[in-house]
């Protein structure tokens, strides 16, 4: 069946609902057979975290070769008031995590300021070796950055 549309916005919409279809159909068809909580209980994960942290609110895989996740934590307090944080989680065959590495005002050596508010980590995202050094780098998002003005926003890589 071929349906074809004139406005590109109801295009857009059609195929969205296509990919929608297509991941409940993929779902049905491959069950989930486990998964990994992780958190400060659970995971093995040993980070600190703090009531309205929201560890986990974005992130990307960032493996190469290895199992390794960056997760968000945009309104951890290192240093003052929401400036957020990204955890480098490098996860063990089982899902759970082996050790991690917290960016921050505070940790990581980051060597940036980040200011109350900016929200980094907001979202996270993998771009692959950008700068060749054979090493996965990430996008952090930091929507209140203030650089050029209040709530300006700016992005980290």
């Amino acid at each position: 069946m071929c349906l074809i549309l004139r406005n590109l916005k109801y295009e857009k919409i059609l195929v969205i609902s296509i990919l929608l279809v297509v991941s409940v159909i993929n779902a049905q068809n491959n069950p989930v057979i486990g998964y990994q909580k992780i958190n400060e209980i659970e995971g093995g994960f040993t980070g600190v975290l703090f009531q309205d942290d929201y560890f986990g609110v974005s992130l990307d895989s960032i493996g190469d070769g290895n199992i390794d996740i960056a997760v968000g934590c945009y309104r951890d307090d290192d240093g003052g008031n929401d400036l957020g944080a990204v955890y480098i989680l490098f996860l063990n065959s089982d899902g759970t995590v082996n050790h991690e590495q917290k960016l921050s005002s505070t940790e990581g050596n980051l060597n940036m300021s980040l200011y109350s508010y900016h929200l980094f980590g907001i979202s996270v995202a993998a771009v692959g070796d950008i700068n060749w050094d054979n090493k996965m780098d990430i996008i952090v998002g930091a929507p209140r950055d203030a650089t050029n003005g209040t709530g300006s926003g700016a992005f980290y890589i």
